[in-house]
């Protein structure tokens, strides 16, 4: 499964939509984020942060995973950055 390419950013129109967080990438509304928790600020940085995120988790594993021994704390966190990103590819693990 593809993101939507391109940089992600929030958009707050608070006079339009009662401060609710719209995420946007060039050309594509991504989604939206509603005022309805203490939260929502949060959450509508961590979306617009998601394309980066992914992309650096992919980096990591280029550069470590093979250099990582067997039950060390860098093996456990590149296979848990695997199976990170497999959840966000809607991947299943054989994919990989």
């Amino acid at each position: 499964m593809k993101h939507t390419r391109g940089k992600w950013n929030e958009v707050s129109e608070p006079h339009v939509d009662r401060g609710n967080i719209t995420i946007n990438s060039p050309g594509d509304r991504i989604g939206e984020v509603y005022n309805n928790c203490p939260e929502y600020e949060a959450n509508a940085r961590l979306i617009s942060a998601a394309p980066d995120l992914l992309e650096t988790l992919k980096f990591m594993i280029y550069i470590f995973d093979r250099d990582l021994g067997i039950g060390t704390i860098g093996r456990k966190c590149c296979d848990d950055a695997i199976r990170a990103i497999i959840d966000a590819e809607g991947m299943d693990y054989q994919e990989r």
